[in-house]
């Protein structure tokens, strides 16, 4: 009776000792546990890539991703793997990156770059939990050229004279240190480093939640110098802000002497612009205003389209007996090949015919311009010239001795009713 009862229970015991040693042997080999892959997004804060597709390996992490937005996380194997973009639809990768992947990590990538070239910027999320009361934040500078920038945290109204900023001299492709910030609701401007009255991005309102940690992008925009923002939450969402503003600079084509008030739906902007006289450019918020100039008395002008993140130019030019106002949008993103400028003729000298620009006494840049018409912009080496414009008579003026930066961009301004009685360059980047 007792070995009736002993067998079975051996039995028993031998497919449970068995089971035991099976499942640890599965499980020593990743048979029964699953991996603990990364999770992997995409940024794109490029400044001509309008669209991307992006990669890890052959995993799809962000499919026509749009400038300014950031991609859903995505998760990927852990381990050494290879980051790829493309512009959307391509067949080419822009870039190929190798790049370590811890598992449970978290990663954002943020695709930088100019007109031909891309990069990119990874970092883990792996900031630790501000205190009670507050959050975390700091500010990535995507932009690739251009000065350094300051960043404001104030009240909705606020003088800039009178605040600090958060932070300050944040270089290109460079990024702040966190910052503890108490949390609530600021309004959060962006300017030119030292240089409280160029604002380059203002977000009326801007969220700070108690223990979250933020990275505040600056996404570039066609203008080169405004931006928008993008609001990445560790191991969270993305919020972005785009700039509801054009830059606008005015020209006096109209007299050698007398000013000209520029006018934006019907009330004056800035200062008055001198005779034969090139403004500042100005803030001109979004849309389809009335733009143009008080001369006399008199008001000339006309409806322009004005797209936010862009640079413009408006000029008032002679044209007879009526003048006229003319609008051409500016190119001011900076050559890419080091030691190079660029330059562009405008001309509003009517008297003066069919134009010519040259330097060093015979070099083209422009040709055959005729009166109220903006050329394109022709790169050459960055030095020192002799600039000279010939007008259709053979009359020409020269600006000796004229340096021509690196990466700077140019526009040069013919004037004159009888001829060209005026010849400067502008720099506009």
């Amino acid at each position: 009776m007792q070995s009736r009862l002993i067998e079975p229970l051996r039995r028993t015991l031998f497919i449970v000792v068995a089971s035991v040693t099976l499942a640890s042997l599965l499980g020593a080999c990743g048979g029964s546990d699953k991996d603990n892959g990364a999770t992997i997004r995409l940024i794109n804060a490029t400044q001509s890539f309008t669209s991307l597709d992006a990669f890890v390996d052959d995993v799809s992490i962000a499919k026509e991703l749009k400038l300014g937005l950031a991609s859903n996380f995505t998760e990927v194997s852990s381990g050494s793997r290879t980051i790829k973009a493309r512009n959307t639809g391509g067949a080419t990768n822009l870039l190929e990156q190798s790049q370590s992947l811890n598992g449970d990590g978290h990663y954002s990538v943020i695709a930088v770059g100019g007109e031909n070239t891309i990069s990119f910027s990874v970092y883990k999320e792996d900031e630790s939990d501000p205190d009670s009361g507050y959050a975390k934040f700091r500010v990535f500078n995507a932009f690739t050229f251009g000065d350094s920038v300051d960043v404001y945290l104030t009240g909705a109204s606020a003088d800039l004279a009178s605040e600090s900023p958060i932070f300050s001299g944040i270089a290109k492709q460079s990024v702040g240190a966190f910052r503890s910030v108490a949390t609530g609701t600021y309004r959060l401007r962006i300017t030119t480093a030292g240089d409280r009255s160029e604002i380059r991005l203002d977000v009326p309102q801007i969220t700070v939640s108690e223990k979250a940690v933020y990275t505040y992008v600056l996404v570039p925009t066609k203008s080169g110098t405004l931006t928008n923002g993008l609001l990445l939450q560790q191991k969270g969402g993305a919020a972005g802000n785009s700039n509801a503003y054009a830059r606008v600079k005015f020209v006096n084509g109209y007299s050698p002497t007398g000013s000209v008030q520029p006018i934006v739906d019907g009330q004056k902007m800035g200062s008055a612009v001198g005779g034969y006289g090139v403004s500042s450019y100005a803030l001109v918020k979004e849309g389809t205003p009335t733009i143009g100039f008080s001369v006399g008395g008199q008001t000339f002008s006309k409806s322009v389209v004005i797209a936010a993140g862009t640079d413009m130019t408006v000029a008032i030019t002679p044209s007879g007996a009526t003048p006229s106002v003319i609008s051409t949008l500016d190119n001011n993103f900076p050559v890419s090949s080091s030691g190079r400028a660029k330059m562009r003729l405008f001309n509003l000298a009517q008297g003066a015919g069919s134009v010519q620009l040259s330097y060093n006494s015979g070099t083209t840049l422009v040709d055959y311009l005729d009166f109220g018409l903006v050329s394109g912009y022709t790169q050459f080496y960055a030095s020192t010239y002799d600039f000279t414009a010939t007008g259709g008579s053979g009359a020409s003026v020269t600006l000796a001795d004229y340096v021509a930066a690196d990466g700077g961009v140019y526009t040069a301004f013919l004037f004159g009713t009888s001829g060209v009685e005026k010849f400067s360059i502008r720099r506009d980047r």
